[in-house]
This record gives C-alpha cells, structure tokens and sequence, in this order.
C-alpha cells in the first residue's frame, strides 16, 4: 500500500540523510528536492531534484505529483506548500495557518 504513495522531502540536511536511505531500501518511491546542485544525494538522479525551497514555482512543480510532502528546511516558501495542500497534497508537519 504504501510503496505507491509519492513521498517528497525538501532540504536535504540531516533528516533526509536518515531518512532516505531506509525509505529506498523499503521500496517507497521518495523524491528530495534541495537547492545545493552538489547536494550529497545530488548523484542518485532518480530521485533528486535541484530547486530552492524559496522560490514558488520550483516547490509547486516538486510537490504537484506528490502524495506526501515534509520539509527539512525552515525557509520554504509557505504559500506554495498552501497551494499543495489545498490540491490535496498532504503536509507534513501540517500546516496551521
């Protein structure tokens, strides 16, 4: 069930190091954007999507084929993750604004 969810994490700093290595190994279909092109999981092209978390237009075309997005960044751009989230794109953590 959950290999078909389409799982998204901005930033790729030390949550997405723990993190995306057993999410590979369990089969789950995961994507990382980060805005570094150097990134250290900047290789693994399957997955990696080069973007800045701040800038509207490169999170809305991370997120809008996403089932579940979290973000390992504090500087985001918060209204591109509403807009996800009000097209049914799950938010994690949610957002209460």
């Amino acid at each position: 069930m959950y290999e078909y969810l389409r799982i998204g994490i901005i930033g790729g700093g030390q949550f997405a190091k723990n993190l995306l290595p057993h999410a590979l190994h369990s089969g789950l279909n995961v994507s990382l954007m980060d805005k570094e092109k150097n990134a250290p999981w900047a290789k693994k092209k399957s997955f990696f999507k080069n973007g800045d978390p701040m800038e509207f237009e490169d999170v809305i075309k991370f997120g809008e084929k996403l089932d579940i997005l979290t973000v390992n960044n504090d500087n985001v751009n918060i209204a591109a993750l509403k807009q996800l989230n009000e097209k049914g794109v799950k938010i994690y953590p949610f957002l209460n604004q």
